[in-house]
């Protein structure tokens, strides 16, 4: 009888026998993919890169306010994205590989991609330091520089 795969896929839930495999696997989700130059994050078409360059505008305004915690944010889909994951009732997500439960699939995938997977290519422009996700370099930010 053969062993049951071991590494799924954090896009697709795929699963691989061997992590190499599945490290190669994940590759092929990035192909197509537009990056941002400023914060190297990955977007699905030059139409969303388009979209996702405000947030680098630095003249912005926090116009979506949270009813809730009076919390704002520069974008509609980021209030939502607060509400769901702060004052809605969520299950916790764990991660494949070592039980640790997170909030939300997106900081799951980041942590599994930094810490498990060694992929950081998202480098602090202050320090000689990279993270495996734009959300884990943001905070790294917030402590160091005090955005």
């Amino acid at each position: 009888m053969c062993p049951l795969p071991q590494y799924p896929c954090t896009v697709c839930s795929k699963s691989f026998k061997y992590l190499s495999s599945m490290q190669k696997h994940l590759q092929a989700h990035n192909k197509n993919k537009v990056e941002c130059t400023f914060c190297h994050k990955l977007l699905s078409s030059q139409e969303t890169l388009k979209r996702h360059m405000s947030v680098h505008q630095k003249k912005r305004k926090r116009k979506y306010k949270c009813q809730a915690c009076g919390s704002k944010y520069y974008q509609h889909s980021d209030l939502k994205y607060h509400i769901k994951n702060i004052h809605e009732k969520s299950e916790k997500v764990k991660c494949i590989e070592c039980d640790k439960m997170y909030k939300t699939e997106k900081l799951m995938k980041a942590h599994f991609n930094e810490v498990h997977m060694k992929i950081k290519k998202f480098k602090c422009s202050y320090l000689a330091e990279a993270f495996g996700s734009s959300i884990i370099l943001f905070r790294h930010k917030k402590k160091v520089i005090q955005i």
